[in-house]
């Protein structure tokens, strides 16, 4: 028959549950468990977990939420291999990063501030360039350049293969 219990149970040795199906073990109220508590079987939660302490998972963590915020972490945290993201990620600090980066795709800032094209190399900036070299050539262009206004320079130049003027166009000095 059944053992109904309406006080304290001291149990010194093991208690030992065996119902063949269903619940085999209910608790109805808070439970204070004082050593370590093995589960060797799936184990479902329908309630928050709230850990106090450190969470060591030896095998993969899966959050499977529909929407919303799958997982948020409200300290700093250290990833010791690779942080693979497999859709888009928005950033709302600052990104330091130490080590190289590399960009498959376009590269934009501020949508069309500074772009590179990343099929042809192609960079577009959209204000000043500033180029402050301490020494050697400061700026090296190796291909054809072409300046759709007005090129101010304000050192020596140098024309090693000459310098061509086009028709109907004049040279002030």
């Amino acid at each position: 028959g059944a053992l109904d219990l309406n006080s304290t149970a001291d149990i010194s040795d093991t208690l030992t549950l065996s119902k063949g199906s269903g619940t085999g073990l209910s608790v109805t109220s808070d439970a204070t468990i004082g050593g370590t508590l093995g589960v060797t079987g799936a184990t479902t939660l329908t309630g928050a977990l709230d850990l106090n302490s450190t969470a060591d998972i030896s095998d993969t963590l899966t959050l499977s939420k529909g929407s919303g915020t799958g997982l948020s972490v409200t300290s700093n945290a250290t990833i010791g291999g690779t942080l693979a993201v497999t859709s888009n990620t928005t950033v709302g600090g600052t990104l330091d990063v130490t080590g190289a980066t590399g960009i498959d795709g376009d590269f934009d800032i501020a949508t069309s501030k500074f772009t590179v094209a990343s099929a042809t190399g192609n960079t577009v900036v959209a204000g000043t360039l500033a180029v402050n070299a301490g020494s050697g050539t400061g700026l090296s262009v190796t291909s054809n350049a072409t300046v759709g206004g007005t090129l101010g320079v304000t050192g020596l130049s140098t024309l090693t293969a000459g310098a061509k003027i086009p028709d109907n166009q004049a040279l002030t000095l």
